[in-house]
């Protein structure tokens, strides 16, 4: 079980770190596809708005298929998102992209949370706490990575990484 917790610590501070960082994106999205600043921040308020809102089925998904399967379909689901965002000609198919990750990222992180609970009874809020730890540690390490990669590779070779990076996961 203390696996288990090293493997959601670990998916916490990637996936996390990685939503969180998508902030940097919003110049180079705005400049690279043409777009305002609203429409540049609306692609990551419609993450932000999915990964939210879909937490309602992903409890569905998870009773009926289990942890494995739902948190491969997540991660895929991200992965393939951010890949065809790095491709993205203009906004429709960029705030399709994004929807879609926060989709992924909605049900690979209900698996985290619900792996912790499973297979932790004693020692379960240390477990939960951990797994936050992971969170915050993504969400403060990620943004320096994503900035560096952004400046050396571009935005779309960046977001293919970090689809790469969530494949992995």
């Amino acid at each position: 079980s203390w696996s288990v917790l090293g493997g959601t610590f670990a998916a916490s501070f990637l996936s996390m770190g990685l939503v969180t960082s998508l902030g940097l994106f919003l110049g180079p999205l705005k400049d690279g596809l043409g777009l305002s600043w609203w429409q540049a921040t609306f692609s990551l308020s419609l993450l932000a708005a999915t990964s939210t809102s879909f937490s309602l089925f992903s409890p569905i998904l998870y009773n009926a298929l289990g942890c494995r399967i739902c948190i491969l379909m997540g991660c895929a689901t991200s992965s393939l998102a951010l890949m065809a965002a790095s491709m993205a000609p203009g906004r429709a198919s960029l705030y399709t992209a994004f929807a879609l990750v926060g989709l992924g990222f909605n049900l690979s992180q209900l698996c985290v949370n619900a792996s912790l609970l499973e297979y932790f009874e004693h020692y379960r809020l240390f477990a939960l706490t951990f797994g936050g730890t992971g969170t915050a540690l993504g969400s403060c390490v990620y943004p320096f990575l994503a900035h560096a990669m952004l400046d050396g590779l571009g935005w779309r070779a960046t977001l293919l990484s970090e689809a790469g990076v969530i494949s992995l996961v």
